[in-house]
């Protein structure tokens, strides 16, 4: 359970607690003025990437076969061109998969 004591947030299970909507993990942290507890969450182990790791890693490999310019003008298109879109899609879906997996090791 989240517990909120003389200006630190920790768990009472001793979990690490991440706060909502970041990449930031601790075991005890110090509060900012407007937090509550319900601003974090208890979780068993930090992950062993971030977000902005994953979010890098399916760009890079997005950017090895679409530019930004062509991925934009897919994305403009994609009610006038579904087959176009539809090959786009499935391959930015395999660089999610691939960067998870690169990322987890």
């Amino acid at each position: 359970m989240i517990q909120i004591q003389n200006n630190q947030v920790f768990s009472t299970e001793d979990r690490y607690v991440r706060r909502m909507g970041t990449d930031t993990y601790f075991r005890r942290g110090t509060l900012l003025p407007a937090d509550t507890a319900a601003d974090f969450e208890e979780v068993d182990a930090i992950p062993a990437f971030t977000r902005a790791d994953y979010e890098a890693k399916v760009e890079e490999l997005i950017r090895a076969r679409y530019s930004v310019s062509q991925e934009l003008a897919i994305l403009r298109q994609r009610d006038t061109k579904p087959d176009e879109f539809a090959v786009y899609n499935a391959f930015a879906e395999e660089c999610k998969a691939e960067a998870r997996q690169t990322l987890a090791r």
